[in-house]
């Protein structure tokens, strides 16, 4: 199982970042530069381990008695939101339902289903202390949602308690690649 992921990985291009600014990232192993392009490769067992963690945690929220939700976020590009949305808006499992949210404006109106559900937000776009949902970071313990994965490839000196998976969502093969994963890990049958 492990090669698969890793191969996975690999294919699913999750390992390269392309026009990034900052190289001192220590997640970055190599930098390649063709003609006025670059085309960085992050470091394979970081973010391998880090998909891991993840992969644990959303099976630990589905064996948990009273349910949970993962909020999947996404604001920046519509197309990938209505691919969220078309994927996952009817799968709800009898302990783990997956939300696709546009915005991150339902923190006012954010109720779960359970009263001591543990839940978790999928953050694929900016969450960063500039931006104008760092905010939301505060609410979210009153809401029950104790687990933030952010994906992006912001340099954030200070992470919040957040998990981190160091990426861009830019390209199909890497969203493809996310929805396969949580698709797999979601499902009853595993």
């Amino acid at each position: 199982m492990k090669n698969l992921l890793y191969n996975s990985l690999i294919d699913s291009d999750f390992l390269l970042l392309a026009d990034f600014k900052k190289t001192n990232v220590n997640l970055i192993t190599k930098k390649i530069k063709f003609k006025n392009n670059s085309l960085l490769a992050l470091d394979s067992f970081s973010i391998l381990k880090t998909i891991k963690q993840m992969i644990r945690i959303i099976k630990s929220l589905q064996n948990n008695p009273q349910g949970s939700v993962i909020y999947i976020v996404l604001t920046s590009n519509s197309q990938f939101y209505f691919l969220l949305k078309t994927l996952f808006n009817k799968i709800t499992s009898k302990r783990l339902e997956i939300k696709v949210e546009n915005s991150l404006n339902f923190k006012t109106n954010l109720h779960t289903n359970y009263n001591f559900a543990t839940n978790m937000v999928l953050n694929l776009d900016d969450f960063s202390r500039n931006s104008e949902n760092f905010l939301l970071f505060k609410r979210l313990f009153s809401k029950n949602i104790f687990f933030l994965y952010k994906i992006n490839s912001q340099v954030e000196l200070n992470v919040l308690g957040s998990y981190k998976i160091y990426n861009n969502i830019l390209n199909l093969k890497k969203i493809l690649f996310l929805i396969v994963l949580l698709k797999y890990f979601t499902s009853e049958k595993n």
